[in-house]
């Protein structure tokens, strides 16, 4: 069974190997194409990434949402890179070469031996269950407040509020009004606009956003934003709301006169 843990952990080594990919030009450029695109339009990008996630154990049954995240960071001149130790151990498929590629599943409905399926009222491994990441994971342990390591269902509480504080696309756009970047209530609109969105239609919409977040100087948490499209369309209720509610808290009753460089 894979945890919601585990699942994040590997959003951060998939961020770091689209880093390194990107390091390569010709890589970044071909990777950058498939930005806002179905799979069947990203030609360019399977050499580069079809190892890494159709082959994977995780990535695997969410392949849109990896390329899409990584057609951001490639067409991002100032891509994030989580500031936190890399996870100990990668989660890698273990596919030997010549292996034909495997259908991609949804979210919805992968084997149960693999990643369970995610529902909004707190199934085990779902975002909204952090304590029940890895309740009985021997081999999860987190440091402790004294300096030691705790594990088990305290080591998935700490992991979890750790995860809990990285910022949202909320949060993100939140620090863009705070900046002037984008005026308050065109932040607000785009926010439920894109709440409002099936898969297929919030993907393309998010290319402009990033350049606007990026040429605002800000940073987006591509792992983040990952996770949430990973789950978007079994869980974009709660996820909305989570947008919605750091924003409100991020930018609080001090509101920037609206100067939106996005719309000027």
């Amino acid at each position: 069974m894979t945890t919601a843990a585990e699942h994040r952990a590997d959003h951060d080594l998939f961020i770091d190997t689209v880093h390194g990919l990107c390091q390569d030009p010709g890589a970044r450029k071909a990777i950058s194409r498939s930005r806002g695109r179905d799979l069947s339009h990203c030609a360019d990008a399977h050499s580069y990434l079809a190892e890494h996630v159709f082959r994977h154990p995780i990535r695997k049954y969410a392949p849109r949402a990896h390329y899409t995240v990584a057609a951001l960071i490639a067409a991002t001149s100032t891509p994030h890179i989580p500031d936190q130790p890399p996870p100990q151990a990668a989660l890698h498929a273990g596919s030997a070469a010549g292996t034909p590629l495997l259908t991609p599943l949804t979210p919805a409905s992968p084997p149960a031996v693999d990643v369970p399926a995610r529902t909004p009222q707190g199934a085990v491994g779902s975002p909204a269950d952090d304590t029940a990441d890895t309740p009985d994971s021997p081999g999860t342990a987190v440091c402790g407040p004294a300096g030691g390591t705790t594990s088990g269902p305290e080591a998935a509480r700490l992991t979890g509020q750790a995860w809990q504080r990285r910022p949202d696309l909320g949060r993100t756009l939140a620090e863009a009004v705070l900046r002037r970047a984008i005026a308050h209530d065109s932040a607000t609109r785009r926010l439920r606009a894109l709440g409002k969105l099936s898969t297929d239609l919030l993907h393309p919409r998010l290319p402009a956003l990033a350049k606007l977040l990026d040429q605002a100087g800000l940073d987006t948490d591509f792992a983040v934003l990952l996770d949430n499209l990973v789950w978007w369309d079994t869980d974009r209720a709660r996820i909305t709301s989570a947008w919605t509610l750091s924003f409100h808290l991020a930018v609080g009753g001090d509101t920037p006169a609206p100067t939106d460089l996005a719309e000027t």
